[in-house]
């Protein structure tokens, strides 16, 4: 629970109207942490991004690799972890309050 502390408490739901099949989201702040449930691919595709991520980290804080398109991010995670693992994804801060404002139901 300590290392996924910040993960769970004060957390909004997810922010985008549409879902994936591998896992859920949720955001606070200027993060949108992403909970895998289907740990068996390598690659993760998040689509209808409207901000700019500056980072992607693993559970342990260490940077995973990425690649962002206009409204798409794809990121590279093996796990290691065991059940649920949550992935990071720092955005933009003044254009993720722009997001959620403009295009969510729910504001981070």
């Amino acid at each position: 629970m300590k290392k996924y502390s910040n993960s769970i408490y004060n957390m909004n739901p997810n922010p985008f109207k549409t879902k994936v099949d591998w896992g859920n989201l949720a955001c606070k702040e200027n993060k949108i942490y992403v909970y895998i449930s289907d740990t068996t691919k390598s690659e993760y595709t998040l689509g209808g991004l409207e901000v700019k991520v500056t980072k992607v980290t693993d559970p342990d804080g260490n940077a995973l690799a990425f690649t962002q398109t206009d409204d798409e991010i794809t990121f590279s995670f093996e796990d290691k972890y065991g059940f649920l693992p949550v992935i990071v994804l720092e955005c933009d801060n003044g254009l993720f309050a722009f997001y959620c404002i403009k295009y969510s139901s729910t504001c981070c």
